[in-house]
């Protein structure tokens, strides 16, 4: 850290999103003892959970909301758009994006580490795709440790930036619809990650797609069945491995995350499945492109509320 404005990136899209929002507290900690202002960005339909997670008593002097579209703009080019420099001066300093960064992927790898440390030989891990730090990173640990095991990078069929790079042989804009599977997807695959997820050599070796049907199911069983409260993100590889696509032998799901609304999990209980949203089009030139703002029906969608989060967040605080 410098004597700059930090700049942290924050993904509504972020594969572990019980862990992210704790880096980046961890870093706007650090900012608030050496007298740094510390901002963030995100997109605008960003749910108010993990807006209630940056505070100013964390470190976050300044929160600002982007359109989907500059935010991502923003994450891809790990810079801040020229445009909303002139709107928002107080985003002049360090760009840190924490799921593209080296430490992000190191970090997302001691998941699969343990994983193979706790159940030695297994035939399939099965990992959600958002940025692809985690796929990146489980590849890398399981090249080192266990050849012989397969990566499956799971994707709902609403947004499928994997599977299309892996098409086009490089990253390559999808249509990105949003739906209550909020924490994985995105317009394309990351190229300052595709190219760490090309050099896996094979070791992931496909992106299973799921609908939200399926999702949905796979939310009802592990409720049902093992009393894990997951969100969509984290309940995609079950899903994935339930229709066939992770093959046979031993399996391992990794659940990366518990973020439901408590209505919408109650939906879900009872046999519904939340619809998604518009289709975010796509045109020649994105980035130039204004997103529509969100409707209350689509940011509800989009994760966590606030008065649910604060009390599961309080909840969870107590039991530790």
């Amino acid at each position: 850290l410098q004597d700059s404005t930090v700049i942290i990136m924050l993904s509504h899209v972020c594969l572990c999103v019980d862990c992210h929002p704790v880096c980046l507290q961890c870093l706007a900690r650090q900012a608030k003892e050496r007298n740094i202002k510390c901002a963030v960005i995100v997109p605008d339909f960003t749910d108010p959970f993990r807006l209630s997670l940056l505070s100013p008593a964390l470190g976050v002097d300044c929160l600002v909301q982007l359109s989907f579209f500059d935010w991502w703009d923003a994450v891809e080019t790990m810079s801040v758009p020229e445009h909303v420099l002139v709107e928002h001066p107080e985003l002049v300093g360090m760009h840190f994006v924490a799921q593209t960064s080296k430490e992000c992927v190191a970090g997302d790898a001691t998941v699969v580490d343990e994983i193979l440390d706790e159940l030695g030989d297994i035939d399939t891990i099965v990992v959600p795709y958002g940025f692809g730090s985690f796929s990146c990173g489980s590849g890398i640990v399981v090249k080192a440790r266990s050849p012989k095991t397969r990566i499956v990078a799971v994707e709902v069929s609403t947004s499928t930036p994997y599977r299309n790079a892996l098409t086009a042989g490089k990253p390559h804009k999808c249509t990105h619809t949003p739906s209550f599977v909020s924490q994985i997807g995105g317009l394309q695959a990351l190229p300052t990650l595709w190219d760490q997820v090309k050099e896996s050599n094979g070791l992931i070796a496909d992106s299973a797609i799921v609908d939200l049907d399926q999702v949905a199911e796979a939310i009802r069983l592990l409720k049902t069945n093992h009393g894990v409260i997951a969100e969509g993100a984290g309940a995609a590889p079950l899903a994935a491995a339930l229709s066939g696509q992770a093959g046979t032998g031993k399996v391992v799901c990794v659940v990366t995350g518990g973020n439901m609304d408590t209505s919408m999990m109650a939906d879900i209980m009872l046999g519904a499945t939340p619809e998604a949203g518009m289709p975010i089009p796509l045109f020649d030139d994105l980035l130039n492109t204004d997103l529509p703002t969100a409707t209350e029906e689509e940011r509800a969608c989009s994760g966590l509320m606030a008065g649910n989060g604060i009390a599961q967040q309080e909840a969870t605080n107590g039991e530790n």
